[in-house]
């Protein structure tokens, strides 16, 4: 049985700070660089590659949601403390706007083919 002080072992609170654009970013990358391979080829990857991007985004979020809810991360001070959990806030916000903004983007990646004239 864990005591409620020990930390676990991925919780860092910058995960979703990181998680959510970097993820948007590669997605959006690459459905512009599939673009014409899948009017070329009729096979649409765009909507797969935005779900493993808004899981990314999502994974993210709950690190940092779990960085939140930790005890104290081994960290004494207050001040650490508070800083750490606002990070934690911070990067959880990031993540839910980039998994929205992707969410969005998948469901549009199902309706439209992108090859549509």
């Amino acid at each position: 049985m864990r005591s409620s002080a020990t930390t676990h072992r991925f919780d860092h609170p910058w995960a979703g700070l990181v998680s959510g654009p970097l993820a948007w970013a590669l997605g959006f990358q690459a459905n512009y660089a599939l673009a014409d391979w899948q009017c070329v080829y009729s096979v649409y990857p765009a909507p797969y590659g935005l779900a493993i991007a808004l899981i990314v985004s999502l994974l993210g979020g709950w690190l940092s949601v779990r960085a939140m809810q930790s005890a104290d991360g081994g960290i004494a001070p207050p001040e650490t403390m508070r800083t750490r959990r606002f990070v934690a806030g911070v990067s959880i916000g990031v993540a839910a706007i980039f998994s929205a903004v992707l969410a969005m983007q998948f469901v549009a990646a199902l309706v439209f083919t992108g090859c549509e004239r």
